[in-house]
């Protein structure tokens, strides 16, 4: 097997026997994200004064499982255009990717843990989830619309 870039022939064979570094790392970031819900009432809390009423609860909490919601969406878009192969050569979003949702299951677990404020699941997900997203919307935008060869 002969490929033109060096990087290309390894991400090839981990793809042909089924161990994509993205399906490693993409369903940690996904039980994280879903593990957020049940426990989403003591962040919420956390991020309220003490005397706080029901309006500004259920606006925090709409606001933290917004967040979730759209890392769950950012996920599985990704995992999407992994499968259908629109970045699956490229190395540079892989890397991102993998990066990202490694650090996204660490702090996804931090904040589980450490009842962090409900805000900073926002800031979780625009490093985590929607740029490696956005990504992923650049390499279908790349094949689509600029009309480069798919592998």
């Amino acid at each position: 097997m002969c490929c033109k870039r060096s990087t290309i022939c390894p991400i090839a064979i981990v793809v042909l026997f089924g161990i994509d570094p993205h399906t490693i790392s993409l369903p940690h970031s996904t039980v994280a994200a879903c593990l957020s819900s049940p426990h989403q009432h003591d962040n919420v809390v956390v991020g309220l004064k003490a005397s706080y009423t029901l309006s500004e609860y259920d606006e925090a909490d709409s606001s933290l499982l917004a967040a979730i919601w759209l890392s769950i969406v950012c996920l599985c878009f990704e995992l999407f255009s992994i499968f259908a192969g629109f970045s699956l050569f490229l190395p540079f979003c892989h890397g991102v990717s993998i990066l990202a949702h490694f650090v996204a299951t660490i702090l996804c677990s931090w904040f589980l843990m450490e009842e962090w404020h409900y805000t900073n699941m926002w800031y979780i997900w625009v490093f985590t989830a929607m740029f490696p997203a956005l990504l992923e919307v650049g390499a279908c935008l790349r094949l689509f619309c600029c009309k480069v060869e798919k592998y």
